[in-house]
């Protein structure tokens, strides 16, 4: 898959989480690291999705679990 389309899912991934969709947002984002992570030098894409994914995190007031995020 290209990796524009990483760019794509991240995007999707933050309007759903914006809009509510907690669970919708987390599968954007996974999909979104999976392709990133399948990428040569994409260092900085997959630190932004795990940023992402610790921000849900945050979000459902799971404080240990979005630090572990940024930890990762």
């Amino acid at each position: 898959m290209p990796p524009q389309s990483s760019q794509f899912y991240s995007q999707l991934g933050r309007c759903r989480r914006a809009a509510g969709e907690r669970q919708g947002a987390r599968q954007m984002f996974e999909r979104s690291l999976a392709i990133r992570r399948e990428t040569p030098a994409d260092d900085a894409g997959i630190v932004e999705n795990m940023i992402d994914l610790a921000a849900l995190e945050g979000d459902a007031g799971e404080s240990a679990a979005a630090m572990r995020g940024y930890d990762e």
